[in-house]
């Protein structure tokens, strides 16, 4: 897959003042091996901690004690 094209100095100013803005996003590349190790011994920590009910008790009071006292309703 190769680059995408780059915008012209024209393309870019009408874009802008139409109301659109630039960004840059950056994500992991899955197609390097070692990133993709990385992810998924992550994602199996992940699965893993979703199985300890140590982890949901702990989430479940953290989130009560982040909404006490709060007047939002």
């Amino acid at each position: 897959m190769g680059r995408p094209r780059e915008l012209t100095a024209d393309e870019r100013r009408e874009l802008i003042s139409e109301g659109y803005r630039p960004v840059e996003m950056w994500v992991p590349d899955l197609s390097d091996p070692e990133v993709l190790a990385r992810a998924e011994a992550e994602a199996k920590r992940i699965a893993k901690a979703d199985q300890d009910e140590d982890i949901v008790d702990w989430i479940e009071a953290i989130q009560k004690d982040m909404w006490d006292g709060d007047d939002r309703t």
